[in-house]
Formats: structure tokens, sequence, C-alpha cells
């Protein structure tokens, strides 16, 4: 069963990089002198990968590659983009258990209201992550009491 898979996530990863833009893939990786070099080439830094349609910060919050998440935001990048399912940055982050990343996004003003395709919100995929969950709830009633 662990041989299995070992070799599914094999693939899962071989299939993500083949996918991917380099962009996309440094991003993740956490690799911000080449997201740089793919600037500098003139690649946009909110571009969309051609499967996904995720950015380079979708990409940065999927891995937990905070560095790479604060550079993107320093440099203008968007943080409230959806992908073809609506997912923001938000959402990965808080779906992969990056609590780190989820407080920085949330730090830099993203929507914790944003519903995907699904009208499901980042809390709803952080619900086997408890301290995001609570976090993202604890904001969400926080502002509909504001209203």
């Amino acid at each position: 069963m662990k041989i299995i898979l070992n070799s599914m996530l094999g693939v899962l990863c071989i299939t993500v990089a083949i996918n991917a833009e380099p962009i996309h893939d440094a991003a993740r990786l956490g690799n911000i002198e080449l997201v740089q070099a793919e600037l500098d080439k003139g690649v946009d830094i909110n571009s969309k990968d051609s499967e996904y349609g995720g950015t380079p910060l979708h990409f940065a919050a999927y891995g937990g590659a905070l560095n790479v998440v604060k550079f993107l935001l320093a440099n203008e990048a968007e943080v409230d983009v959806g992908n073809n399912q609506g997912w923001t940055a938000l959402f990965y982050a808080s779906d992969e258990g990056h609590l780190h990343v989820v407080e920085f996004l949330i730090d830099s003003n993203a929507n914790v209201e944003w519903r995907d395709n699904n009208l499901r919100r980042a809390d709803y995929h952080s619900r086997n992550h408890k301290e995001i969950a609570s976090l993202l709830v604890g904001l969400i009633e926080e502002s509909i009491f504001k209203s």
C-alpha cells in the first residue's frame, strides 16, 4: 500500500511540474530568484497557468512558500484572484494547512468572505486544520456582526 501511495504521489508531482509554467513551479517551491528571473523576462506577476488558472500567488500559497507570497504581494500581485474553480490563494493556504501563509494573506487584506464556484469560503476548505478554520470563522463572524 505504501509503495502504491508513493508511486501515486510521484506521478502527481511530475504532473504538476509538467503542466505548470516556470514561474508557477518556482513560486510553489519557494524560489524567489527564479520567480524574479521570470518577471525580468516580462512574465506577468498575475499570469494564470494554462491548466488550473492559478497565479504564482496561488502556487506559493499551496506550497506554503511564505517568502514568495511576501515577495509577490510586495511586487503588486493581486491577493484576491480566483482560479478556474474560484479559489484564491487563501483557499490553497487554508486547504493545505499553512497557517503562517493564511495569517499573512489576511494581514494583506485577503477577502475571507470570497466564495468559490461552489459557493464555499476558505473556512470550508480548512476543515482539517482547526486553528485555521477557527481563525477564518472568527473573522467571518466579526465582519457579519459589523454589518
